[in-house]
């Protein structure tokens, strides 16, 4: 389905949807139900508290499984396809890790155009453990990711699809504006850019609002959630919350700023959840939350 001018795009994703007692399938068939115009496919199966999510592996499966895939998920405005990331590094000092990940990355692209998804998006490649990020790491860094986006971006252009590293937090937190803004500034390529994670900024600088202004029309996709403190858990950070329970953050100033922008999506819901029903509740009261800020 195509999607028209100006339609505020909202969905959610297979990696937020608990495997016990559904298929993948299925799943995609409940989502279309409740109405949802986006969908974000994730092919892994990543753990999720003491549940598995939906997924599958591009190995594993072939042509067929693809087309169906693809009939499955005709209906959805918008489809985007979020790489496999457990065990993966574009940025590993080990070099077979990290030309595996590359060829996992450039084989979800492959992948995208197959189902006739619209956005892509990929884990930046970090250090694997905290370091000292000083300038021979920055620019390490950068040059191995760039490496990467240049060939993304090239796909980007022959297949027309737009895609983006995700904000991560992690290792390397305290410079990851810096360094998403010096891969982009290095790709020069307006159909490569980031999605924005509004809650993992919270693990980085904390301030989505400076996200949203230096990046502007570079964010390709958003990734929403709550965030909240509860001091009597270690860590006391929560992530991936229902959006009522955002404490750190006002999401309507969010949305209103995206919205000057001209961003209308896709936005996707990764709420944690204990069931498959749960999951798509929590998503479908983001929309409410959403809703009064873009209308309809």
């Amino acid at each position: 389905m195509k999607m028209k001018p100006g339609q505020l795009l909202y969905g959610v994703s297979t990696l937020w949807m608990p495997s016990p007692g559904a298929t993948l399938f299925a799943a995609i068939e409940l989502a279309k139900e409740h109405g949802f115009p986006a969908l974000e496919i994730v092919p892994t199966q990543a753990p999720q508290g003491d549940w598995y999510s939906l997924g599958f592996s591009p190995g594993d499966v072939d042509t067929t499984f693809y087309e169906k895939l693809a009939e499955h998920s005709a209906s959805f405005p918008c489809v985007t396809v979020h790489s496999p990331h457990i065990e993966l590094n574009i940025a590993s000092r080990n070099p077979v890790i990290r030309r595996e990940s590359v060829r996992q990355y450039l084989e979800c692209i492959e992948m995208a155009r197959l189902i006739g998804a619209k956005v892509v998006t990929f884990h930046h490649g970090a250090p694997p453990l905290p370091v000292t990020i000083d300038k021979e790491e920055f620019d390490l860094l950068v040059g191995y990711n760039v490496e990467f986006a240049l060939q993304g971006a090239e796909l980007a252009e022959k297949y027309g699809l737009e895609m983006g590293f995700e904000n991560l937090g992690g290792p390397t937190a305290k410079v990851e504006r810096e360094l998403l803004g010096e891969i982009l500034h290095k790709v020069k390529n307006p159909r490569f850019g980031i999605n924005l994670d509004i809650g993992h900024v919270h693990l980085a600088d904390g301030d989505p609002l400076g996200w949203i202004r230096d990046f502007g029309t570079q964010i390709k996709e958003v990734h929403t959630h709550g965030t909240y403190c509860r001091l009597d858990r270690s860590p006391p950070f929560i992530n991936h919350s229902p959006l009522e329970m955002e404490t750190r953050s006002d999401l309507q100033e969010i949305f209103h700023k995206l919205k000057n922008i001209g961003f209308f999506g896709p936005f996707i819901f990764e709420i944690f959840a204990p069931d498959l029903l749960t999951y798509l509740k929590f998503a479908q009261q983001g929309k409410d939350l959403l809703l009064r800020v873009y209308g309809g």
